[in-house]
Order: C-alpha cells, then structure tokens, then sequence
C-alpha cells in the first residue's frame, strides 16, 4: 500500500525531508499527505486539511491525525478550533 512508504522516509527525495521536517498524515491505505515545514506552510494547511478530511472519507481509513515528522522522530500535533497547535520546537523554526 501507498500509506507504507510514509514509513520509509529514506526513500523519499531528499527535498522533500527539509531541516525543519514535514507535516506528515496517512488518511487511509492508498494514501499519504505530506506538506514541507517552510516559511509557507501557515498558508497550506487549510487546503491540507480539507484534502486530509476527504481522503480519510475515502475507503480504508486509517487516520485524521497530521504529525511533525523530523529527523525520525513522530510528533502528533494537537488539533483545536483554531486548527493545529504547533509544539514550541516546531513554533520556533517558523
């Protein structure tokens, strides 16, 4: 399935890893999301999320959740009516 090569960040294109990591989602099995933390993403996410929310509708869901993906390390980031609460680490790289 798509949603294992989420696993497999080796084998993703270096430019698609920043120093700043990615935003990071598997909605169901054929797919996963990724959105590059850059100076850019604030303006992104709305349409990340909107595409998330569709594709977890679609069949084989998996999750909604978005994660901070970064030197190998997973961090599911919190979500609340103002959207997504990003950790201080992530914060302070923006």
């Amino acid at each position: 399935f798509v949603s294992a090569l989420a696993q497999r960040r080796e084998r993703l294109p270096p430019d698609l890893s920043p120093d700043r990591g990615v935003l990071l989602s598997v909605p169901n099995w054929h797919a996963f999301l990724f959105l590059p933390v850059d100076d850019q993403v604030h303006g992104a996410l709305p349409k990340y999320l909107a595409l998330l929310a569709d594709l977890f509708d679609y069949e084989d869901p998996v999750s909604g959740d978005v994660f901070w993906v970064r030197e190998g390390k997973w961090t599911r980031l919190e979500r609340s009516d103002a959207g997504l609460e990003f950790p201080q680490e992530l914060a302070a790289l923006l």
